[in-house]
């Protein structure tokens, strides 16, 4: 929807006329429009709405305001998007400026731990999650359905642990540094461990004397060395006495 400043309707205006056999579209639009977006990018369709069931609908104009504010896009921005997708400027009554808004909404202490609880306990696993805390009592997130994203596993063990974490809306993506208390079962591998390194060739295995150099659950990556060709290697722990080679 494309409004005035004090909300009330544009008057957006379609005329379709045919000119010498090209199809013509012309906007008539208040001198300030604006538009609430669920993307990283503002597109053509997104400010000119004539456009939206149109192949430059995708067309990029500017890169959209961040979560919850708005950021001002000037008539000339537009007149150079339009002429990148190959349209005529001249066919449009274009505001002197666009004002763009990024949906928002916030979530509390409450509501963020019901959200992160869930996919921090499987990122985390065998680890029992607990507490998670963000270190603002309240995020600002894009709108729409969330989906929880943990950039990096971090090393697992118990007590109070930082994580990364990113919440995505579409393409609209907003990174929460977060805490949580994990309660974590002791490591079945300790460092200097003697362990067989387990390689996987097709169907083949094949078996080598090797020794940890980090201790890790089953599950974890750690690092070992080959003791035949003292390599450094890293492998996923399969259980108390094996590590399969990563390759």
């Amino acid at each position: 929807m494309v409004k005035n400043r004090d909300g009330r309707d544009g008057g957006i205006r379609v005329m379709l006329k045919n000119v010498l056999g090209v199809l013509c579209i012309t906007l008539a639009v208040s001198s300030v429009s604006s538009a609430a977006l669920a993307e990283d990018m503002v597109t053509l369709g997104e400010l000119l709405p004539a456009l939206s069931e149109t192949d430059v609908a995708s067309s990029a104009v500017a890169k959209a305001p961040a979560a919850g504010t708005s950021r001002r896009i000037p008539r000339r921005q537009v007149i150079e998007a339009l002429k990148l997708a190959g349209l005529d400027a001249s066919q449009f009554e274009l505001p002197r400026s666009f004002v763009v808004s990024r949906r928002a909404r916030s979530l509390d202490s409450d509501e963020l731990q019901a959200l992160l609880s869930s996919p921090l306990s499987e990122v985390l696993s065998p680890c029992r999650v607990s507490d998670v805390r963000a270190a603002s009592t309240t995020v600002r997130v894009p709108g729409g359905a969330l989906k929880v994203m943990v950039e990096r596993r971090p090393i697992l063990r118990s007590g109070r642990m930082t994580i990364i974490v990113t919440l995505a809306a579409g393409t609209q993506t907003v990174r929460v540094p977060v805490s949580a208390n994990a309660q974590c079962p002791p490591p079945v591998v300790n460092a200097g461990a003697n362990v067989q390194l387990v390689v996987r060739i097709g169907a083949v295995r094949a078996y080598v004397d090797g020794t940890a150099y980090q201790a890790g659950r089953v599950g974890d990556v750690v690092r070992v060395r080959n003791s035949m060709t003292g390599a450094m290697v890293k492998g996923r722990v399969l259980d108390a006495h094996r590590v399969e080679i990563q390759r």
